[in-house]
């Protein structure tokens, strides 16, 4: 491999390998899965990546032993031209999947080359539908990842492309990118999302503990747009209140009950005072009517 980057000039690099003709065979077995192409890409050497992909076009395809082919090198790097002279000879190299079916275009959003992802996604605009092995779509990886920018390309990327739909889309656990952005209290991501024309964006999608984004909120501000966006409470979550919420509610409820018992009382009264005979009617009227005002009141809280 050293001697093959110590090569002096292009020329001198193709004598080499026309006198050997299996040297970039021999270098790729003692490469451990990297193949010389492997090694120009780490280099960012554009002269090498070009001379290999004439004689061995196929060495593009390799994925080494921790799941990098050449382009995954070359989207990390944010090596645009390399990344175009692969993808000049092998357009699909887009979809090629390494360690957790993860495509290049993942580690050009997790690195913020932005320029590359913007090449990858011109070489193959469906790309975007590609998942991990946890389901992750890129723009979960983007969100996580808080690459803000990247977000704004893939999600417009998406509606010129017809495959909106992916924005809502789940991860393994059944989070949707929304959730991953509230979950980090990202407003401006948060605020990006809810604002796109022509987009829906599922604001209640649960995850799999039956949490929706307003679950994960812990900033009023993301709070008050994801509710005026129609968010809601999540299933399993609509009744997790604190102790303080439910203690207040409880006083309030329990002094309209009070408030209403003792209305009923001297309504049904003269002048304060139960009539004769109707003190044991009165009573238990009173006490119905009082309970349910005590429950509406806190039926109302517990539907918040």
């Amino acid at each position: 491999m050293e001697r093959f980057l110590a090569a002096g000039s292009i020329d001198e690099l193709n004598d080499l390998i026309e006198r050997d003709g299996l040297i970039l065979e021999k270098m790729a077995l003692k490469g451990a899965g990297n193949t010389p192409l492997h090694v120009a890409c780490l280099a960012s050497r554009l002269d090498l990546v070009r001379v290999l992909l004439k004689w061995r076009p196929k060495f593009a395809e390799k994925v080494n032993a921790d799941g990098f082919s050449p382009l995954h090198i070359a989207a990390a790097k944010g090596d645009v031209e390399i990344a175009r002279e692969l993808l000049g000879v092998y357009p699909h190299l887009c979809s090629v999947k390494g360690v957790e079916r993860r495509i290049p275009l993942y580690y050009a959003i997790v690195h913020g080359e932005l320029d590359v992802m913007k090449e990858l996604l011109l070489a193959s605009p469906e790309s975007v539908q590609e998942t991990t092995a946890q389901e992750e779509t890129v723009l979960h990886l983007a969100v996580k990842y808080n690459r803000v920018d990247a977000v704004h390309v893939l999600v417009e990327h998406m509606k010129d492309y017809n495959c909106a739909s992916v924005i809502d889309q789940k991860d393994n656990e059944g989070n949707t990118a929304l959730h991953l952005a509230v979950a980090a209290q990202n407003f401006e991501v948060v605020n990006f999302m809810l604002h796109q024309p022509h987009v829906v964006v599922d604001v209640n999608a649960c995850d799999k503990n039956g949490r929706t984004p307003l679950d994960l909120s812990r900033r009023e501000v993301i709070r008050s747009i994801l509710t005026r966006a129609g968010a809601r409470h999540g299933t399993l979550n609509r009744r997790r209140y604190s102790e303080g919420d439910i203690r207040d509610t409880l006083i309030v409820a329990a002094l309209i009950a009070s408030i209403t018992y003792q209305t009923l009382r001297y309504l049904f009264s003269d002048n304060g005072m139960v009539k004769n005979g109707c003190e044991k009617e009165t009573f238990i009227l009173s006490l119905i009517l009082s309970l349910l005002s005590f429950l509406i009141v806190f039926f109302f809280f517990l539907q918040k």
